[in-house]
């Protein structure tokens, strides 16, 4: 498509968002030259920024697959050849659908989150600095998916106002591209201190600080290995952690009940809701076993044996994150007696590879019996980023990294433990330690789309994947990185490769 035709469409797809999740409406025509003008038309552009994410653009389907099927714990029912068997299987090339459309999301976000920071440049209402810091939040974290997925990545920051600039970027190595998220991210919690936005969904100083806990984080492992920001990591936690706001959510079971949603624990999440199917999420029924009756799904998403029997006796998490049994009638009635569907059953045989367990985290079974049929094919689901307990993680394994294992450093990570239902660790090396939260992150994190980025920063990637039965297929070193969408090579020649593909 010409290059030109498709900066259009960015431009006309940013002028025109919506939130619905936000319930505002356009009052009058907008224009690129006019938009935003006010609060409410900030809403706007920030709303249907979240709303795109939160569909079948990002964490609804495609973010979904290519994290989540680009690591060891979730599984895609086809075979390559399928855009989605060949992200299970690593023989993906750089024309694939969903890596474009991760790439073209991130883009999206940052463009709209420019837009805004232009517009509010120079004014001093006092409703501008909390959204300025949420933009800034907001594009951070689009940059800081970017750079993880691809390496270096074109840095932007002055929006696209028409169809002849910004296309012809290069790309910006990765240390440049952090520099500039930590920048916003600096700047944004001075500006969100304090401040609520008032809507759930929003960006808060909870998120602003936990977004840059986990830069720093990131960047204390791979490729980056900068040990210093450990330290770093370990510091910014604990200021969420003082903040007073948060909490785990007990049981372990609840937090995943859609009653409990944008509860103690949720720092950040997509929201969903049923008012219509606009607002709905397909993430349940994705990750639902098909051929079970009443309660089936489409089998898109599925779990790992090898995971299940990771969690040890007692914890509560296993059976609340994964599906090896379920109950289903053929009739969703009642007083009809529901079948046993053993894991092994999944799909009856049609299909070897959705024999194992599913991920449960996303089914609220809590609901009334006959609304299961409809609850797992659509729902109002929230997606969650960032919770509390990733942050106590965050401290656990900075703590240990910078300090060995402290006082701070077995309190988070029994925080954790002890709401799974397991005993307290104590007595432990730093290497001990280390592997304690690394499986300790694996388990409580499960499906929510951490693994794959811990893997690379762990410098485990290539050694994990390649034992994957399936990613064996066509894992190779440089598959750590996704390419660069053909297209966009095709639109901007200015864009160069990654190594290998």
């Amino acid at each position: 498509m010409d290059r030109k035709i498709l900066a259009f469409i960015m431009i006309l797809l940013l002028v025109t968002a919506c939130s619905d999740f936000l319930e505002e409406e356009p009052k009058d025509f907008l224009t690129p030259a006019t938009f935003p003008s006010s609060e409410n038309d900030v809403l706007q552009i920030m709303g249907g920024v979240l709303d795109r994410q939160a569909d079948n653009a990002y964490y609804g389907r495609f973010f979904l697959e290519v994290v989540g099927f680009g690591a060891d714990h979730g599984n895609s029912k086809f075979l390559p050849g399928n855009e989605r068997g060949d992200l299970d299987h690593y023989t993906f090339l750089n024309d694939s659908d969903p890596i474009l459309s991760v790439w073209q999301t991130n883009y999206f976000t940052v463009n709209a989150m420019n837009q805004i920071m232009e517009a509010l440049e120079g004014r001093d209402e006092e409703w501008i600095p909390g959204y300025r810091g949420a933009a800034l939040t907001l594009r951070a974290l689009a940059y800081f998916h970017l750079v993880q997925l691809f390496g270096d990545v074109p840095l932007v920051t002055e929006s696209i106002s028409n169809v002849e600039s910004g296309l012809d970027v290069t790309r910006t190595p990765i240390l440049e591209v952090y520099a500039q998220i930590i920048q916003d991210l600096t700047e944004a919690e001075t500006l969100m201190a304090g401040v609520d936005l008032g809507r759930p969904g929003l960006p808060t100083e909870g998120l602003t600080k936990t977004v840059l806990a986990h830069v720093y984080l990131t960047m204390a492992g791979s490729p980056v290995q900068d040990q210093s920001m450990w330290a770093l990591a370990a510091a910014k936690a604990k200021e969420i952690k003082d903040m007073g706001v948060y909490s785990l959510v007990r049981p372990y079971s609840d937090l995943w009940l859609i009653a409990n949603e944008n509860g103690p624990e949720h720092i950040f999440s997509t929201q969903r809701d049923m008012t219509d199917s606009g607002t709905r999420t397909v993430v349940n029924a994705f990750t639902r076993p098909n051929f079970i009756g009443y309660q089936s799904g489409f089998a898109q998403f599925i779990g790992s044996l090898d995971l299940f029997n990771k969690f040890t006796t007692g914890d509560e998490r296993q059976l609340v994150s994964l599906d090896t049994v379920i109950l289903s009638t053929e009739t969703g009635s009642n007083t009809s007696p529901p079948r046993v569907y053993n894991y092994l059953e999944f799909n009856q045989g049609r299909n070897p590879k959705e024999q194992r367990p599913f991920t449960r985290k996303f089914f609220d079974s809590g609901r009334d019996y006959n609304a299961w049929r409809d609850f797992g094919r659509r729902a109002p689901n929230n997606f969650p980023i960032y919770r509390y307990a990733e942050v106590l993680l965050m401290i656990a394994e900075a703590e240990n990294e910078a300090n060995g294992p402290t006082t701070d450093a077995y309190e988070a990570i029994n925080e954790i433990r002890d709401r799974a239902g397991l005993p307290p660790l104590a007595g432990l090396s730093q290497e001990e330690f280390r592997d304690a939260v690394w499986l300790e992150r694996e388990l409580e994190l499960c499906y929510e789309l951490k693994r794959r980025f811990d893997l690379v920063r762990w410098g485990t990637f290539f050694e994990v994947m390649s034992q994957d039965e399936f990613a064996q297929d066509g894992i190779a070193p440089h598959k750590v990185l996704y390419p660069i969408p053909a297209s966009e090579i095709i639109i901007n020649p200015n864009l160069t490769q990654n190594d290998g593909y």
